[in-house]
């Protein structure tokens, strides 16, 4: 590896104090004169996955302990799923007070070849993407998976800003335009637009770790490195942030409401029955500005009855400091005979009627109606039909219509018997045989 130097050698003028930017490598260089320039050792080449130096505590001397002030070997135990703690010495940097800095890896062939810049061969242990990025680019040395899928010829890695847009590094406009370039880019930025994406669109935080989203990212954007792109753990940490950050502001708003603050709450479980209360608030603001918000999702766990659902609800306001009584407004919820004994609990409470503040979704309430006149009594046929409408892969359209007109005859019949029953019952009833013309028929 050749470094650069700046020797004082006579320049053609023969000015004193000028100096010349000479490159040396290992071999002497000449001068245009002839005379031999003196030279300096290179930097041993760092190690590849063939000659990479493995970790060895004993290299640890005091001398070398004090070029590291701050700094003591990790008890905590050694973390073995990442394959990357192989190749380098855990260490606790105890001269940061952030806490989630102070665990740091160093390269252990860097180390043992005596490299000085620390920045380039120590990084924090968080998600191990710059400690991965310079085994790869320093050592040559690749990831298991990536290994195993031969990706070391098709990484994105290659493909540089400066190859992206044929840039010269040696021209002065070049240079220029490269520098507007990287100050457009933020990594903060980057990180928030990740987050709105996710919560927007309700996805697992998990989809930043896959290979196929990085490499989209690295594609799209040559200014853009692995070690930008934020872990799962990173983007949780910052929703967490932000929502703390939104406590204080959100409550403020829904204490300076100009109207009463009214709620809607229901249970919804999940695939894997996981049952949550998602409690909603709806108010207006003092600039007469209409808001829905959503309170809180809390987790439900043992029986949903009418007490449980009124404790979570009543913690859920405590939190917002929505303790007011003349605040409180209407809660409209579904016909459930669990809400029944929820109300009564919140209005024993805050001192309220619940006969008054309760409104019954008419949502909830056209459902019922209209199921009642399609299928009647016969909740055997509706619970079949509707099993059959959510298994798409088993019955088609057909099936399901068929299904429905089968419960729709049945009803028909059931009234045609009753008919006959009634003109049974009552033989004494005079029948008066309608005109043809006032049944309403086509004539010819």
């Amino acid at each position: 590896m050749s470094s650069e130097i700046f020797s004082a050698i006579p320049s053609p003028s023969n000015q004193p104090g000028s100096m010349e930017r000479v490159e040396l490598s290992s071999s002497p260089l000449a001068s245009s004169s002839g005379t031999s320039l003196p030279t300096t050792p290179s930097p041993r080449p760092r190690g590849t996955a063939t000659d990479f130096v493995k970790a060895d505590w004993t290299l640890w001397g005091r001398q070398e302990w004090a070029k590291w002030p701050g700094f003591e070997r990790y008890t905590g135990g050694q973390d073995t799923r990442a394959w990357w703690q192989q190749f380098g010495y855990r260490v606790e940097d105890r001269s940061t007070s952030r806490q989630g800095n102070k665990l740091k890896w160093i390269c252990a062939d860097c180390f043992a070849r005596g490299f000085k810049k620390k920045s380039d061969f120590c990084f924090v242990c968080s998600t191990g993407a710059a400690i991965k990025k310079h085994l790869r680019q320093a050592h040559g040395i690749l990831a298991p998976n990536e290994v195993a899928r031969g990706m070391g010829a098709s990484s994105l890695d290659h493909q540089k800003i400066t190859h992206f847009i044929d840039a010269d590094v040696n021209n002065p406009h070049d240079q220029f335009l490269l520098g507007k370039l990287r100050g457009r880019f933020s990594s903060k930025g980057l990180r928030i637009l990740l987050l709105d994406w996710i919560t927007y669109h309700n996805l697992p935080f998990d989809i930043v770790n896959t290979e196929r989203f990085q490499r989209i990212l690295l594609y799209g954007n040559p200014l853009l490195d692995a070690a930008h792109i934020p872990s799962a753990k990173t983007l949780l940490r910052m929703l967490e942030s932000e929502y703390t950050g939104a406590v204080g502001p959100v409550t403020e708003v829904l204490r300076s409401a100009r109207s009463q603050i009214h709620f809607s709450f229901d249970g919804w479980t999940s695939k894997s029955y996981t049952s949550f209360l998602g409690i909603n608030a709806q108010f207006i603001d003092h600039n007469f500005v209409q808001h829905r918000i959503l309170l809180g999702l809390r987790p439900l766990s043992g029986r949903h009855d009418g007490a449980s659902l009124a404790d979570e609800v009543a913690d859920t306001l405590a939190f917002w400091q929505i303790n007011d009584p003349d605040k409180l407004g209407y809660f409209t919820l579904d016909n459930a005979a669990n809400n029944d004994t929820c109300m009564e609990d919140l209005a024993f409470e805050h001192d309220f009627s619940p006969e008054e503040r309760r409104i019954r979704c008419a949502a909830h309430i056209f459902n019922l109606c209209v199921r009642a006149l399609l299928y009647g009594s016969k909740r055997e046929n509706f619970a079949a039909i509707v099993a059959a409408d959510g298994d798409d892969k088993d019955v088609d359209e057909q099936q399901i219509d068929h299904a429905i007109d089968e419960a729709l005859d049945g009803e028909i019949d059931n009234e045609d018997e009753e008919m006959q029953a009634d003109a049974v019952v009552h033989p004494d009833e005079d029948f008066h045989v309608v005109p043809p013309g006032s049944r309403g028929d086509k004539r010819d």
